[in-house]
């Protein structure tokens, strides 16, 4: 239920808060495995896409595993409290 196929590649969508993309922060991706710890780097922009390599589907009738893409969506809230306001 997480995963969207396209060919041997798998892709994930991992809701991040505005704080997390600004600082970065280390985030736990699923896989088709278990999950896999994954830093996010200071400065990441909403929409950018990492690649995680092998852990996609298998290759049929063939060797290795496709890609595992993780698609950053950053959440902006629509309301701020008084204090959020008065930090800008």
């Amino acid at each position: 239920p997480y995963f969207d196929r396209r060919g041997d590649d798998l892709y994930v969508k991992i809701p991040l808060s505005i704080t997390q993309a600004a600082l970065g922060t280390e985030i736990k991706v699923p896989t088709l495995q278990g999950t896999q710890k994954m830093k996010i780097p200071e400065g990441t922009q909403p929409g950018a896409v990492f690649r995680l390599r092998g852990q996609g589907m298998p290759v049929l009738n063939g060797r290795g595993r496709g890609n595992l893409y993780v698609y950053v969506d950053v959440i902006i809230p629509h309301r701020l409290s008084r204090e959020q306001r008065r930090m800008k």
